[in-house]
């Protein structure tokens, strides 16, 4: 039972960090597809004039508008000058590491997803480089929507608690079951040794039963080999009691024959009746 409940938990145990690891990578990969919608909105509501992009102060999400939301939004230009900003960034530096990593040479069109740290937080980002081609003015701009990372790790978090309350309640479960069902098992070979038991002590003298399949043929060859057994002790009984049978009437004579000490000249015919008796 040991050994069951030790692979159980591994198992289980094995499940579990899988599942968690899956559900990280899936939350991540959503993550990533809502950061990617926000900046396809900006695209959707971007115009410009001779010198740049504009957008729009206030937009229609409502986290993008907040302050403390957790979301942000920046537009850059080709020199790493921050162009535009959402009302929810208006507090929010723009971290180093992200202008370092905008700096690196991409093709426009490609999604770049990262993490960068803004102090005692962490941000994940993702920046679309576009080529700008308006009316009035063309250029190079990374959009780029942020999202603090204490959200995704919140929700990774909370699936953690559940999913491991879950397996843990899985494995309370199985483990009475297991143990309810070894004993019910279990009760046939307890019924067996305690009739063992009893013949051993002499309170019967055979496994009568009934058995479960699996012990009725064990309970038959026990019988036999104890009939056996006892036969074997019965036929040595009589035979020693044959043998003590038979050595009862020698032995009387030559008692008798030694309490009557025979005169000196008849030692020798006394010796010789002895030996025929014994012979």
């Amino acid at each position: 039972m040991i050994s069951a409940t030790v692979l159980l938990i591994a198992f289980l145990g094995t499940m579990g960090l899988v599942l968690e690891n899956a559900f990280r990578s899936s939350a991540l990969a959503a993550l990533n597809g809502r950061l990617l919608q926000q900046v396809y909105g900006l695209l959707s509501v971007t115009e410009d004039n001779d010198m740049t992009v504009l957008l729009p102060p206030a937009l229609t999400d409502p986290l993008m508008n907040q302050l403390g939301s957790g979301h942000f939004g920046l537009v850059l230009d080709d020199r790493g000058t921050l162009v535009w900003r959402s009302q929810s960034a208006m507090d929010q530096a723009l971290p180093s590491e992200l202008v370092a990593a905008l700096d690196e040479t991409v093709a426009t069109g490609v999604p770049r997803a990262g993490v960068v740290s803004d102090g005692s937080d962490k941000l994940r980002y993702l920046a679309y480089r576009v080529q700008w081609l308006g009316e009035r003015h063309t250029g190079l701009y990374d959009y780029v929507v942020m999202e603090q990372s204490t959200l995704l790790e919140a929700e990774v978090e909370g699936f953690r608690a559940r999913l491991w309350g879950w397996l843990a309640g899985i494995i309370g479960l199985l483990m009475a079951l297991q143990f309810v069902v070894m004993r019910w098992g279990l009760k046939p070979l307890g019924a067996f040794t305690r009739d063992i038991e009893a013949m051993t002590e002499g309170d019967q003298r055979a496994l009568s039963g009934p058995y479960v399949q699996e012990l009725a043929p064990l309970a038959q060859t026990l019988n036999r080999l104890v009939d056996h057994e006892r036969q074997q002790a019965a036929r040595y009984r009589t035979t020693l009691a044959n043998l003590a049978h038979s050595l009862k009437t020698p032995l009387s004579i030559i008692r008798n024959a030694l309490t009557m000490a025979p005169p000196m000249g008849q030692a020798e015919d006394h010796r010789a009746e002895i030996e025929v008796q014994i012979t």
